[in-house]
C-alpha cells in the first residue's frame, strides 16, 4: 500500500503528484487523503498527517508481510520500527530523502532517495 496526501489542484505540485501517482498506480494500492494547508504568518505549512494510517497498515497486515518497506523519514514512525523488529522478529527499511530522514531513523536500515534518484527517475531541484 502507498499511502499519500494529494495536494490541491491549485497547489504547485499538483500535476507532478499526479503524474507521479498515474506511474505507480498499477504498481501499488493507493491510499489518498487531501493534504492539509495550515496558515501560518501569511504562509501556508503543508502537512500530510499519513502517519497514524501507515502504522495502523503495517500492524493489521504485519503477519501476512515477510518485510516492511516504508518510503518516509519521519522520527513519529520510529515505534513502528521497534514492534517489526522487536516484537514482530521481522525487517523494515526506510526509503527517504536525506534532508527528511529522522536522526533515529538513521541508526536502522534505510537509503537516501538522493542515491537512486536516475533509477527511480526524478529530477531533484530544491
Amino acid at each position: 500500500n502507498y499511502h499519500i496526501a494529494i495536494p490541491a489542484k491549485s497547489d504547485d505540485v499538483f500535476r507532478g503528484t499526479e503524474i507521479f501517482l498515474q506511474k505507480i498506480n498499477s504498481s501499488v494500492t493507493l491510499k489518498k487523503k487531501l493534504l492539509k494547508y495550515t496558515p501560518v504568518a501569511g504562509k501556508f505549512i503543508k502537512k500530510a498527517d499519513v502517519d497514524v494510517e501507515i502504522v495502523l497498515d503495517v500492524v493489521r497486515t504485519i503477519d501476512n508481510l515477510n518485510a516492511v518497506i516504508i518510503l518516509s523519514g519521519d522520527s513519529d514512525l520510529l515505534a513502528l520500527k521497534d514492534y517489526v523488529v522487536k516484537d514482530k522478529k521481522k525487517n523494515i527499511i526506510f526509503f527517504a530523502f536525506e534532508k527528511n530522514m529522522a536522526w533515529e531513523l538513521k541508526y536502522c536500515w534505510h537509503l537516501y532517495l538522493d542515491d537512486y534518484k536516475k533509477e527511480i527517475g526524478i529530477d531533484l531541484k530544491f
